[in-house]
């Protein structure tokens, strides 16, 4: 039968030495097996199980204790960087352990005898002796909570994202590659327009087309090809494998059009849903401009289609260019604390020239400026860009198709957090502390521009070493005590 806790510690201590040698002799003799049953024994006398991450254990005298399976290390008091403070030890430290034990009174000696024993095959820094160094300590980092930023992807399923050619796929595969390197960091949305899921759109839409003078039927069909966007997924942790069957499932169909307002307009409200404090952003992913207005006159708009007397003589308001409105909606949801980051394809522009002797020019979009016709496509999508916030203060220009996949990582991956958590580390051991990434040690730096530095729990990247993750790759961040 084993003996409590605090009965060696009333004999002397030459006693006590002797008695603990005769047991770590016999335990280091016995058989695997026989270890392991006394083990099973010993622990069925806890009056509850070890909680998570910790499993039960028996000291050399045959005592069950909870000890950590990760080797965490205990709390300390004070906050002086290279000063260890009273009450703490480093793993292994027995006799260290078994003295300050003797000299710490009944209640705290007894805690830092055991743990001193305890600690003779262990990595965990436990309270009762004196601080030497936190070695043995090691994890890999996970981003801070409150650092974890919702990326809502809006992209556009308009037919011209298959029609000439397939700008759908390397979009497609490009989402789906970065949201797997970084799901574990970003809690990642999808926003599709026009809505996979529903033709309907406002009845105040069908009515205001057909007063245009364009018939019903087709006036249905515009408003179907204009169905408002839809939040497919919201954004969450782990999500790649959902988004990238989303997207294969909700291919460009022909006859649809670009309602980008009403999907910039579904992912802010979904965005201003989540917790308040963290980073919200729209990736907008689109290979035309804004439509889908019923409310904008087609017979003096900027008309969007390679035919541009459509909008004029056929009533056809849903190819008129919606930039104001959506313009206006990039700046309102800036001001809910929302940036807008802008994937803008402006592949096959038509040519820029004379306007016609009317005033108006033989291509769609583009607008008649001093005589001569100017394609809106690069100027509205740098002023969404800027309107939305875009660190660049531009958009992410794609005028190749091979440039997408590209710009597409560019956008998302910098949005990566430099962040970290830094678990079970009492601040007087961080100037014992080694980072690294991918295997790759990374400096300190104090004056936080090129390096790491660690304060109050977590630990934050900065200058290269923070870019250096911000590659639409994934990365193991790691710590441990040298």
């Amino acid at each position: 039968m084993s003996q409590p806790l605090s009965q060696p510690l009333s004999q002397p201590l030459s006693q006590r030495a002797a008695l603990l040698s005769a047991l770590a002799l016999s335990l280091s003799l016995g058989a695997c097996e026989s270890k392991q049953l006394s083990e099973a024994e010993g622990c069925e006398a806890l009056s509850q199980p070890c909680p998570e991450g910790t499993e039960c254990a028996l000291d050399p005298l045959g005592n069950p204790y909870c000890e950590s399976s990760e080797a965490p290390i205990g709390p300390v008091s004070g906050s002086e960087r290279g000063s260890p403070q009273a009450g703490q030890m480093s793993a292994g430290a027995v006799a260290a352990g078994s003295s300050a034990g003797h000299s710490g009174g009944s209640a705290g000696g007894s805690a830092g005898g055991s743990a001193g024993v305890a600690g003779g095959g262990g990595g965990a820094l436990t309270a009762g002796a004196e601080a030497e160094s936190c070695m043995g300590f090691q994890s890999s980092l996970k981003p801070a909570a409150g650092s974890i930023p919702d990326v809502m992807f809006v992209v556009d399923r308009s037919y011209s994202m298959v029609n000439s050619e397939d700008r759908w796929s390397p979009a497609l595969n490009a989402i789906a590659q970065v949201t797997q390197s970084l799901e574990e960091g970003v809690a990642f949305g999808l926003t599709l327009f026009p809505d996979p899921l529903s033709a309907s759109g406002e009845p105040s839409e069908l009515s205001q087309c057909i007063s245009w003078g364009r018939n019903p039927y087709s006036c249905e069909e515009d408003v179907a090809a204009c169905a408002p966007g839809r939040v497919m997924h919201a954004p969450a942790l782990n999500s790649a494998m959902v988004i990238q069957e989303l997207l294969m499932t909700h291919r460009p169909l022909p006859d649809l059009a670009t309602p980008t307002y009403s999907a910039l307009q579904a992912a802010a409200t979904a965005l201003g849903e989540r917790s308040a404090g963290s980073n919200k952003v729209i990736i907008l992913i689109t290979d035309g401009m804004p439509g889908c207005n019923f409310m904008l006159e087609p017979t003096s708009c900027d008309c969007l289609t390679s035919a541009p007397f459509f909008c004029e003589f056929e009533g056809f308001a849903a190819m008129c260019l919606d930039d104001q409105r959506t313009s206006d909606e990039v700046q309102r949801i800036a001001g809910l604390g929302i940036q807008t980051v802008v994937v803008g394809m402006t592949i096959g522009l038509p040519p820029e020239g004379a306007c016609m002797p009317s005033g108006g020019c033989a291509y769609g979009g583009q607008r008649c400026e001093s005589g001569r016709c100017v394609n809106l496509a690069s100027g509205l999508l740098s002023e969404l860009a800027r309107l939305g916030g875009d660190p660049t203060g531009d958009y992410y220009s794609v005028e190749q198709l091979n440039e997408l996949s590209a710009q597409i990582t560019r956008a998302a991956a910098g949005f990566a957090p430099c962040l970290f958590d830094l678990p079970n580390v009492p601040e007087a051991y961080y100037d014992q502390l080694a980072l690294y990434i991918d295997g790759e040690q990374v400096p300190s730096d104090p004056n936080r521009m090129n390096g790491w530095w660690a304060e109050a729990g977590r630990l934050e990247l900065f200058g290269e070493a923070c870019a250096s993750i911000r590659d639409g790759q994934s990365h193991q961040v790691s710590a441990r005590c040298e």
